[in-house]
């Protein structure tokens, strides 16, 4: 079968491993450049491009399999620190995974979308990212815990949200995490907001003061409550005894009421 034509640009590659031979091609007249047989390939792509073969000449397609008894490797290289990919490529997208021109690290790159969405920087730490058989995800941890486990092995350990107005340094949006403490940690002048059943239920707000939606509840569940509202809480608002509602239309003498008897709606007096 004559040999196959090679095109000058486009790279495809394609190993199929058993007891067959292929050849990689490197010139548009089909000489092959190198010949194995069921070992590790290492392919080097300079400024030129290749094609692989099987031992009747015919362009290898479909699955790319690198197989050996032990390790085997597939190998891109740039020798002039340029570009070194690998691409993914069907009908409706493409992918790369990509070493950029100068290195730095490597990109998982949408060549379809332009844009790169997981980029690995040189040095990066063990255990950076680090996704369990059971799915939990760990940064600083190859022993997550909980769904996301981030972890420092040196004393704090902080979560940063930023967005488009808050700016992202260091002193923007804001932190949750521990240090010694347990801290949520905002840098903005904004409320911190605590919300339940999609609802808010408190806002610490930027001054310091603290407003609840609902009663503050003192002394654990059952305990005397603090309550504000219109009207009186006589036969209205069910507390327990020690219990304080405090009249936000109320003049002198029906401004303050504490709850002195009774286990449902009454037994409020004003004071």
């Amino acid at each position: 079968m004559a040999n196959a034509t090679v095109p000058s640009s486009l790279v495809s590659a394609g190993v199929l491993h058993g007891d067959e031979e292929f050849h990689v091609v490197d010139d548009p007249s089909g000489t092959p450049i190198s010949k194995k047989t069921d070992v590790d390939a290492v392919l080097t792509r300079g400024e030129s491009s290749f094609l692989l073969l099987d031992a009747s000449n015919d362009p290898i397609t479909g699955v790319l399999e690198i197989s050996k008894t032990g390790s085997s490797r597939l190998l891109v290289t740039s020798e002039t620190n340029g570009i070194a990919n690998v691409q993914l490529k069907n009908t409706a997208s493409q992918w790369a995974l990509e070493v950029p021109n100068g290195g730095g690290g490597i990109e998982i790159q949408d060549i379809t979308a332009g844009t790169s969405p997981v980029v690995v920087k040189d040095d990066a730490p063990d255990d950076s990212v680090h996704v369990t058989a059971s799915g939990n995800v760990g940064m600083g941890t190859a022993v997550p815990v909980d769904a996301l486990h981030v972890h420092d092995s040196v004393v704090s350990s902080f979560v940063r949200c930023t967005h488009s107005s808050t700016g992202a340094t260091s002193t923007d949006g804001m932190q949750v995490g521990y240090s010694n403490a347990c801290y949520l940690w905002n840098y903005e002048n904004t409320d911190v907001v605590i919300a339940a059943n999609n609802a808010v239920v408190a806002r610490f707000q930027p001054g310091g003061d603290l407003r609840i939606e609902g009663a503050l509840e003192v002394a654990g569940s059952g305990g005397p409550t603090i309550t504000a509202g219109s009207g009186t809480p006589e036969s209205v608002l069910t507390a327990p005894v020690g219990s304080l509602f405090q009249r936000t239309d109320g003049g002198a003498g029906t401004s303050f009421y504490v709850k002195e008897s009774g286990a449902g709606n009454t037994g409020w007096v004003a004071k």
